[in-house]
């Protein structure tokens, strides 16, 4: 819920962009090969894994700004495997918090604690901690570096 005044993307803690609605494409020689209906993290990871196969997509979303707030708590090591392959980990790992051991509270007292399998020989924590608004900066400054996705 937000404070009266404040419009859906006012944020103390992060920059909302704005993305102008797509140019009419009905005039290019040569369509893009693929429509990638729904901008976020799935999306977007989907627009970067194509372009690193030389195939062009254009992302639709129905919003013109990232998420307000997180719609996740964690990322999981695999992801972070992908991300490496897309080139894009190294602003996830500056911002995120790697970790092992799990606990959770309710009302003051812990009532659980886990440990996540981990090797020293693994690249990446079991899980991150980060939330969704930078996952899709994050993956939307790859993607503007990747001329094959509009």
């Amino acid at each position: 819920m937000r404070p009266a005044g404040r419009a859906e993307t006012d944020s103390l803690y992060f920059d909302y962009p704005h993305f102008d609605p797509p140019s009419d494409r009905s005039g290019l020689e040569a369509p893009t090969k693929v429509a990638i209906v729904g901008a976020g993290p799935v999306g977007m990871t989907a627009a970067l894994a194509l372009a690193r196969e030389g195939i062009g997509s254009v992302l639709f979303d129905a919003k013109s700004t990232f998420n307000d707030g997180s719609r996740a708590i964690c990322i999981a090591r695999q992801s972070y495997y992908i991300l490496q392959r897309l080139g894009a980990v190294a602003p996830f790992l500056e911002k995120s918090l790697g970790w092992t051991t799990g606990r959770s509270f309710y009302r003051g007292q812990q009532i659980l604690e886990f440990e996540m399998p981990d090797s020293p020989r693994e690249q990446y924590r079991p899980m991150y901690n980060i939330e969704q608004q930078f996952i899709e900066q994050y993956l939307w400054e790859a993607i503007e570096r990747e001329p094959l996705i509009e």
